[in-house]
């Protein structure tokens, strides 16, 4: 069974659209088209697996954590 982490910048709007990524993980973004929310699936297999998440919004930009930025809430 695979974990789940979510990550919300303060403000987040819960009420706003969700996009789900290519990857399989969901993205909110606010009003300005910045990211607000990732809800990543798998999220310590892939860090292990790849060092990083990747994330792929409909606009082609791509969001990558690594190993490093999420050092302190993903053993």
């Amino acid at each position: 069974m695979g974990d789940v982490l979510y990550l919300s910048a303060p403000g987040d709007d819960k009420r706003a659209p969700t996009q789900v990524t290519p990857e399989g993980h969901a993205v909110r973004l606010d009003e300005q088209g910045r990211i607000t929310h990732l809800t990543a699936v798998n999220a310590k297999w892939l860090l292990d697996r790849d060092g990083e998440l990747l994330a792929t919004l409909r606009d082609g930009r791509q969001l990558r954590l690594g190993r490093d930025d999420v050092a302190e809430i993903v053993p």
